[in-house]
């Protein structure tokens, strides 16, 4: 079965259970080896598209019921926002 259904873009991976510890240290090192090969990035949003989010956002906070938490990542979006502005790459720290 898991030669006839494992893939390159979907491959299967045995790893043995008889010992919890080295399972779980098996199946970080697939995902970490899989990360690491795929190289995951964050996507780059328009300007068009940003400003789309940011309405949908709006919409959807205003229907929030009364006594919602306020969006707890304002203010790191805002820091973030005038770093960029300001010419900071996006390869510096938050």
């Amino acid at each position: 079965m898991l030669s006839n259904t494992s893939t390159e873009w979907a491959p299967w991976h045995v790893i043995p259970a008889d010992r919890k510890w080295f399972a779980r240290l098996a199946a970080a090192a697939v995902i970490a080896d899989t990360l690491i090969e795929i190289n995951p990035r964050f996507p780059k949003v328009g300007e068009d598209s940003r400003r789309l989010l940011l309405e949908v956002k709006t919409e959807l906070e205003e229907e929030a019921p009364a006594g919602a938490v306020e969006d707890p990542f304002a203010e790191q979006l805002a820091r973030r926002a005038e770093k960029v502005g300001a010419g900071v790459g996006a390869g510096g720290s938050a």
